[in-house]
C-alpha cells in the first residue's frame, strides 16, 4: 500500500518515517507542516496522532521495546512519548511526555542505545546520552521549553525559579520532577533570585527600574523603584541585604524595609554581582572590562579593589574560604584572583566563546565552568 499524504490533516508531504521494532506500526510526518501520525502498516490507516508541535521535526526513533518514541526538532529540543498498546493491533499515545533542551541548533539524529538510554547528536557537534524517564531536573525540562536566562534554587533545592527570555515569563519548578508549579508573565525578565530565607524572590527585567519582590507563589510583596534600569541583583548569604547594580552604582537595601543601607558609585554599567560567603564583600563586573571588590567592613583599609581584565566579566564567584575570586569573561577565559592583594593567580584558557557560569567545588580545589560554546570544563585551582 502507499500512504497518501494528501488525505492527512496538516501534512503536505512526508519526510520523516520510522517503524516500530516489531514492524506493526510506523510514525511518519513532515517538518514543514508540523504533523506527525502513527500508521498501521498492515492497512495504511492512521491510528493515532501526536500532539501539535510548533517546532519543525528533524528526526525520530523508537525504543527497542517499542514503548517509547523520541522526536527531535530543529530548535534543539527532544520530546519523548510513551506508547500504550492494549493488544497487538491497538496503540495509543500516552499524554505523559518528557522534554529535553538537548542541543544548541537542530537535533540531527536520535537513537536508543537500550530501553532506558537515548543518544542524540546535533548541530552543536555534541553527542549526548539521556535517560528519558528518570525524573531529574537537569534532564527533564518543562513541556514547552524556551531558552532559560537564569535559574535560582530555593533553600533545600526542592524548587527553583527560572526566567524564560523568549516567553517573558518567570516560573517555579519542582526540582525532582521539573514540573512547573506556578508561572507569571513579566516584561523581559532577566533574573529571578531566591532569597536564602526562602520567603522572597527578587525579579529584575531588562530596561526596567523596578525590582519586583514576590513570594514563592509569585505574588507581589513589594515593588522597589531603583530609578534606573537594574542589570543584576543578589541577596546576601543571610538574606538580610538585597544588592542591585545599574548603569551608575551598586545599591544595598534592607530585604525587609527595602530602604537603602549603602551605595557605591561603580562608574560604569554593571554586568553582575556576587557576595562573599561571609557577606563582608561584594564583587561586581562592569562593561568597562573591570572587576571590583567592595569591602563592606567599616574598618576596611581599602574600600574597593579594581581588577583590570581584557574582557567583560559575565559571572563571578568567591571560593569557599573567600580568599579567591573567579571571574568568567566574554573572551572565554576564566581569571582567578587573590582577594586581599588583587593579584592575578591564574588564567584558564580552553572555551571557544564567552563563559556564562562558574562554580567552585566544596573543597575549593576545583572550578567548574560552562560557556556559550555548549561545553563544560573542570579546572584544578593552584594552591598558594
Amino acid at each position: 500500500f502507499a500512504i497518501d499524504p494528501r488525505k492527512l490533516p496538516r501534512i503536505d508531504y512526508l519526510n520523516i518515517a520510522r517503524s516500530t521494532p516489531d514492524g506493526d506500526f510506523a510514525a511518519a510526518g513532515a517538518a514543514a507542516s508540523y504533523g506527525l501520525h502513527l500508521f498501521d502498516l498492515a492497512t495504511g490507516e492512521v491510528v493515532a496522532t501526536f500532539p501539535h508541535y510548533r517546532e519543525y521535526l528533524s528526526d525520530l526513533c523508537f525504543s527497542p521495546d517499542g514503548q517509547t518514541v523520541a522526536i527531535g526538532f530543529h530548535n534543539g529540543v527532544i520530546r519523548c512519548h510513551r506508547l500504550n498498546r492494549s493488544d497487538e493491533k491497538a496503540i495509543e499515545i500516552s499524554p505523559q511526555m518528557v522534554t529535553f533542551a538537548a542541543h544548541e541548533g537542530s537535533v540531527r539524529c536520535t537513537r536508543f542505545v537500550d530501553e532506558e538510554t537515548l543518544a542524540s547528536c546535533g548541530d552543536d557537534g555534541a553527542v549526548k546520552l539521556f535517560r528519558p524517564y528518570e525524573t531529574s531536573a537537569r534532564q527533564a525540562l518543562d513541556p514547552d521549553p524556551s531558552p532559560l536566562a537564569r535559574i535560582s534554587f530555593a533553600p533545600g533545592e526542592q524548587r527553583f525559579a527560572a526566567t524564560h527570555a523568549q516567553l517573558r515569563r518567570v516560573s517555579i519548578y519542582e526540582s525532582r520532577t521539573a514540573r512547573e508549579v506556578v508561572g507569571r508573565d513579566y516584561p523581559a525578565p532577566v533574573q529571578a533570585q531566591w532569597s536564602p530565607t526562602g520567603r522572597q524572590i527578587a525579579v529584575c527585567s531588562f530596561n526596567d527600574p523596578l525590582i519586583r519582590v514576590v513570594d514563592e507563589q509569585l505574588q507581589d510583596l513589594n515593588l522597589v523603584d531603583n530609578q534606573r534600569p537594574v542589570h543584576w541583583i543578589a541577596f546576601s548569604p543571610d538574606g538580610k541585604i538585597l544588592a542591585s547594580i545599574d548603569e551608575q552604582e551598586i545599591t544595598l537595601r534592607s530585604s525587609t524595609t527595602f530602604e537603602v543601607v549603602q551605595s557605591l558609585q561603580s562608574g560604569e554599567t554593571g554586568t553582575n554581582l556576587a557576595f562573599s560567603h561571609d557577606g563582608g564583600k561584594v564583587a561586581f563586573g562592569t562593561r568597562a572590562q573591570t572587576v571590583g571588590i567592595w569591602n563592606l567592613r567599616p574598618s576596611a583599609a581599602r574600600e574597593v579593589i579594581e581588577l583590570p581584565s581584557d574582557a567583560i566579566a559575565n559571572c563571578l564567584v568567591f571560593s569557599p574560604d573567600d580568599e579567591l575570586l573567579a571571574s568568567g569573561h566574554t573572551d572565554g577565559i576564566i581569571r582567578l584572583w587573590h582577594v586581599d592583594d588583587a593579584t592575578l593567580l591564574a588564567e584558564f584558557v580552553g572555551h571557544r566563546s564567552g563563559v556564562n557560569r562558574i562554580f567552585f567545588t566544596p573543597d575549593g580545589r576545583g572550578l567548574l565552568s560552562m560557556a556559550v560554546d555548549a561545553t563544560s570544563r573542570i579546572w584544578s585551582v593552584p594552591l598558594g
